[in-house]
């Protein structure tokens, strides 16, 4: 189910592979319904979906609210433990969100009790200041 309030859509998806995809598509056509450029958009929620089927093992929420200076992705899943390595310079941390963090205008996790959200901003387009390609 697609929900759309005054500032975000969002929509559910299954804990299983084939919901990356999904989520990709489903960020893909918000976009583009906007005429914003997806590439960026596409490669960042696939990490984050990548991480929950991979990590979490729970159904996930993906938002998408265009501001009029970036474009916020949000992944929220069932996993309230912040297992996720937010120290880039890590070893451990895997290339998925080092990719992230460079398309990125900023990103963080946030804990939500008994679930997580991960959020990337990304450049607008129409952001004069933002000199990363989409």
């Amino acid at each position: 189910m697609v929900r759309t309030n005054d500032q975000s859509t969002s929509k559910e998806f299954p804990d299983d592979p084939v919901s990356v995809r999904a989520a990709r598509d489903f960020v893909r056509d918000v976009l583009e319904l906007q005429g914003i450029p997806t590439e960026s958009a596409r490669l960042a929620i696939s990490e984050l979906a990548t991480n929950v089927v991979q990590h979490a093992h729970t159904p996930f929420q993906v938002s998408v609210l265009v501001e009029a200076e970036a474009v916020r992705i949000e992944v929220e899943d069932g996993a309230g433990t912040l297992k996720i390595a937010t120290d880039l310079s890590s070893d451990r941390t895997g290339g998925g969100l080092r990719i992230v963090e460079t398309m990125a205008v900023e990103w963080g996790v946030e804990n939500r009790g008994e679930k997580k959200a991960v959020w990337v901003r990304l450049p607008s387009p129409t952001d004069a200041s933002a000199d990363r390609p989409d």
